[in-house]
């Protein structure tokens, strides 16, 4: 908003001539000339016109109106990124009207697994050894590499099925050894790792080239 103040007239010599008042001075042409008072400054000012000849715009002394005080801007706090998502993508669903017919799948029937005597471990035959039930009980030699090896220890093992039982001189292991006594390795030494239950030859009696377990006077 601008207040306009009338500028300081300058001043004429003569103003009263043979005692006649003379006409005004014409305006100045612009703020060159003008000096306003403290505060306020020269501005052309165009006055509305509605005539078909209109003066131009005209030197005022105009005080300006001091600027709107300015809201304080609250910063804006960076929005977080978003991450980019990790779920995996869903798979397509299979078919169910596939024509290839499923394979047939053979019944396996776990093998109980060897449990300890339930008596004293230290026993050294199985006649003091008693088994429980579904068990009995085997002399099982323990193979190693070391000089010291243990003796023949009393296990009791499972029982072999009815389908699965053992031929003349063996006997069902469910933690068989893979390095069985044989007539060309009467004491063979390997690691303690359990193989495939199998029927293996009982203690004192080995295997000979026709897979058949005999007394060692056979071989």
């Amino acid at each position: 908003m601008y207040f306009a103040a009338p500028p300081s007239p300058i001043p004429h010599e003569d103003v009263h001539k043979d005692g006649e008042p003379q006409p005004p001075a014409p305006p100045p042409p612009d703020c060159s000339s003008v000096r306003c008072p403290s505060g306020t400054s020269c501005k052309m000012i165009e006055e509305p016109c509605d005539q078909p000849l209109c003066p131009g715009p005209l030197p005022e002394c105009v005080r300006e109106a001091p600027a709107p005080p300015q809201s304080p801007t609250t910063p804006v706090p960076p929005q977080p990124r978003k991450a980019p998502s990790t779920s995996p993508s869903p798979r397509p669903v299979p078919s169910t009207t596939s024509t290839t017919p499923a394979p047939a799948t053979k019944k396996v029937t776990p093998s109980a697994p060897s449990s300890p005597p339930t008596k004293s471990s230290s026993a050294s035959s199985c006649s003091t050894v008693t088994c429980a039930e579904g068990t009995v009980c085997r002399m099982v030699d323990i193979q190693c590499k070391a000089p010291d090896c243990p003796r023949s220890q009393p296990m009791c093992i499972a029982k072999a099925p009815p389908q699965l039982r053992c031929p003349k001189n063996e006997s069902w292991r469910n933690c068989s050894t893979k390095c069985e006594p044989t007539c060309e390795n009467m004491t063979p030494k390997c690691k303690r790792d359990c193989d495939r239950p199998k029927c293996q030859c009982d203690p004192g009696f080995f295997r000979n080239h026709s897979g058949v377990c005999v007394a060692p006077s056979q071989c």
